[in-house]
């Protein structure tokens, strides 16, 4: 996502998503289209003053003093606000493609769209959805892909009214970041003005490694910081580790910060 402010700073920004069907719908992160959102109306509101203040200097009937004072009464954008932006959804480079309409539950991070004008033929083979009546457990292998080293560094060409993007840009290399499933999460959001219709669940990843000895005492994983947002997120753990573990449950913005709680221990079995 090439982007520039008002200060004539561009940078670049990547994404995921994943192209769930022959349709065009797609699956990315709430945090993503958030931010996609916010510079698109950033944007807007850029070229809204420059319009503006074109209007005002093309106005022969004001004197150049007032032209400055109506121009300073406009105001201007802030440092970190956008004054262009354009979106490339990987799927096909050379197709100005958009997703007009964001689904979104921002409990689970998880945002649903749909690009347009998409051709079907664009993708060699579709994801196979997980069963929700098969579970994993932690410790399974996983591959779960990145570009941790990769950078898009674009130029804005003013006369073409364009990003120009680097040649190195693309294809994006990508690399292995963790390896195995760490645990997985229910998110319970009492608060939420419409909960949707089906259960919530998070799931952490982390290298493959041995665990810590704390992370075999506790049964838990690394903690990333999460948007969590105000939910109640307690992890998914089989009854024996319920009844022989400290399991943590969390309340807070983020899965960086909390505190244990003791678990009901097992009939006959040691408490936490």
């Amino acid at each position: 996502m090439p982007q520039s402010n008002w200060t004539t700073t561009c940078f670049g920004k990547i994404g995921s998503f994943i192209v769930l069907n022959k349709d065009g719908w797609i699956a990315t992160c709430q945090h993503i289209a958030t931010e996609i959102g916010n510079a698109i109306q950033s944007e807007a509101r850029a070229k809204a003053i420059e319009a503006q203040k074109a209007a005002i200097n093309a106005d022969g009937a004001l004197s150049n003093k007032e032209k400055q004072k109506q121009i300073n009464a406009i105001g201007n954008l802030r440092n970190n606000e956008i004054d262009r932006v354009a979106v490339t959804w990987g799927v096909n480079l050379t197709t100005r493609l958009q997703v007009p309409q964001y689904h979104g539950v921002p409990v689970v991070d998880l945002a649903i769209g749909k690009l347009d004008k998409f051709d079907p033929t664009w993708v060699a083979e579709y994801p196979v959805l997980k069963d929700p009546a098969k579970d994993f457990e932690p410790g399974v292998n996983l591959c779960k892909l990145g570009y941790p080293f990769h950078d898009i560094a674009p130029a804005w060409d003013a006369a073409k009214d364009v990003f120009e993007l680097p040649k190195e840009a693309f294809p994006i290399p990508q690399f292995i970041i963790d390896g195995i499933l760490t645990r997985l999460i229910n998110v319970v959001a009492p608060n939420m003005a419409a909960p949707p219709p089906f259960p919530m669940q998070l799931f952490e990843t982390s290298p493959e490694r041995r665990p810590s000895i704390r992370q075999k005492r506790h049964c838990v994983g690394h903690s990333k910081p999460h948007g969590a947002l105000s939910a109640w997120v307690q992890p998914a753990c089989s009854e024996e580790q319920q009844g022989r573990k400290r399991i943590p449950i969390f309340k807070c913005r983020t899965l960086r910060s909390y505190k244990f709680h003791h678990w009901p221990a097992k009939a006959g079995g040691r408490p936490a």
